[in-house]
């Protein structure tokens, strides 16, 4: 494997652990990390994976701010069903999203947001089903996020 291409997991928050088994299994943490670095994968407590594509630029996103997503979603089984939605090809329209709302989101891409904190960032997630779009299903699913701030 290339060495720039390499993705290193770093848990957030280590505790110690009860079995001998788990001791190199720390607990993870909600809050992002203060400096995300690009190319790392990070492991929130929700079950969240998040990896920094891309910072962005500007102000950070505050509760209330509507800005517009443009995903790829796929399962993660041998035969990946995807949707993209990362063009307008696929989706003339994105998707508004309030920041700090669940309507048109989920608990998941809210943490993920979270993290990216400004326009024009980019991510890969992985959204366990408890926190994802449709908790009645058992499915986690792969996530790349870009998101573009709309101006007040």
């Amino acid at each position: 494997m290339r060495r720039d291409r390499a993705i290193t997991l770093r848990r957030l928050q280590l505790a110690p652990s009860r079995n001998s088994d788990l001791s190199n299994t720390p607990e993870p943490n909600l809050k992002p990390p203060q400096n995300l670095a690009e190319n790392e994968m990070y492991l929130y407590e929700n079950g969240l994976y998040f990896q920094l594509l891309s910072k962005g630029e500007g102000d950070t996103l505050r509760n209330g701010d509507v800005f517009t997503l443009r995903y790829s979603q796929s399962t993660l089984d041998e035969n990946p069903i995807v949707e993209d939605y990362l063009t307008t090809l696929d989706r003339p329209y994105p998707t508004e999203i309030t920041y700090g709302s669940l309507t048109n989101s989920c608990e998941g891409w809210q943490t993920a947001f979270a993290a990216m904190q400004r326009s024009e960032s980019r991510a890969k997630v992985i959204v366990p089903s408890q926190i994802g779009r449709n908790s009645s299903v058992v499915t986690p699913y792969f996530y790349e996020l870009r998101i573009r701030k709309i101006p007040k």
